[in-house]
């Protein structure tokens, strides 16, 4: 056979529906909301979803909990998505306090926004190849954006270089990455739309 099947991630019923199955035999409790799960995880395959209560679990036990606690559920959702916390990278008090000034940048601009997604959760802890993330999250799901969504995107994705400038008066290699997604962003809509 020389066909191709694209099989799109579950939306949110259907994410429900795999998280209830991955969650069976594992004891949550009553902090973890399987719904909230849901409706945070949009664009998670199957797989992605049973990795994150996996990984819950291992670090439900890690911590010797009884049962896995809505911030085992945090935390793992943040090591899937961002990488693991870098516990040995010793950053200095002016680098934590860029990151932290950057990471607030794109708080404050998704929250004046009123964009789509909304800020969930902001962290200065190093993981993966960032020294710090802001994660946003949409309450449904959407499969269409329109030209004033991507455009608040962009202005979200930059919020932390222009804190940069307002606070320090000059850009840091921190946001890097935050060009180079807002670049790809930009080229698409104007190669797409």
């Amino acid at each position: 056979f020389d066909r191709l099947i694209a099989v799109d991630p579950p939306d949110r019923s259907g994410r429900l529906a795999v998280l209830r199955v991955h969650a069976s035999g594992k004891r949550l409790g009553e902090s973890v909301s399987l719904e909230e799960m849901a409706v945070h995880s949009a664009g998670m395959s199957g797989a992605d979803l049973a990795r994150w209560l996996n990984e819950a679990a291992l670090m439900a036990a890690r911590h010797n909990h009884e049962s896995v606690t809505a911030a085992d559920i945090d935390n793992a959702y943040f090591r899937i998505i961002a990488g693991a916390e870098k516990q040995h990278r010793a950053m200095s008090e002016d680098e934590r306090k860029i990151v932290a000034y950057h990471e607030a940048g794109h708080a404050i601009v998704g929250e004046r926004l009123k964009s789509t997604e909304r800020v969930h959760k902001i962290s200065i802890i190093p993981r993966g190849r960032s020294g710090g993330q802001t994660i946003s999250v949409s309450e449904e799901d959407v499969f269409l954006h329109t030209e004033d969504q991507l455009r608040n995107m962009l202005a979200m994705l930059l919020g932390g270089r222009e804190a940069d400038q307002i606070v320090f008066g000059r850009a840091t290699s921190g946001a890097s990455s935050d060009v180079e997604r807002a670049s790809t962003l930009a080229v698409r809509m104007l190669t797409r739309m």
